[in-house]
């Protein structure tokens, strides 16, 4: 495994999944799972989530400095919006909004988002996301 970014704004990062999972008005069991697996990766204690999921106000996206931390929040965005086979709008959104927050060219997270409809039922092949990724990198 390899190891966390100590830039990487661990706790941020699972206020916005759990603000993506509620923006449809639905919290379902899957999405939860992926938020408490993501926060355990993350170095997080199942404590520290429950404190999260229920005052996800109190931790400001504060666009971290290094491109690794910013992909790393938008991927777990990505990945969560998908995680129930459905991609609402709202979702969209939202995940567009934060990518643009993090200064992630809208271009590159639109494609990002249009990947995950389009492998919203299967898996998606590494190649998928490179390629689009890879078009913007200077």
């Amino acid at each position: 495994m390899s190891r966390i970014s100590d830039t990487l704004p661990r706790k941020t990062i699972i206020a916005l999944l759990f603000k993506l999972a509620r923006i449809d008005g639905k919290l379902t069991d899957q999405e939860v799972q992926f938020i408490f697996d993501t926060a355990k990766r993350l170095g997080l204690t199942s404590g520290e989530v429950e404190l999260i999921q229920y005052q996800p106000e109190q931790y400001p996206l504060d666009p971290p400095t290094r491109e690794v931390d910013r992909m790393t929040i938008l991927y777990n965005l990505l990945f969560l919006m998908k995680i129930d086979h459905q991609i609402s709008s709202e979702e969209e959104d939202m995940v567009l909004g934060v990518a643009i927050r993090l200064g992630i060219r809208p271009e590159l997270a639109k494609e990002l988002i249009q990947v995950m409809h389009t492998y919203a039922k299967r898996k998606i092949p590494a190649h998928e996301m490179l390629d689009r990724v890879r078009k913007y990198m200077n």
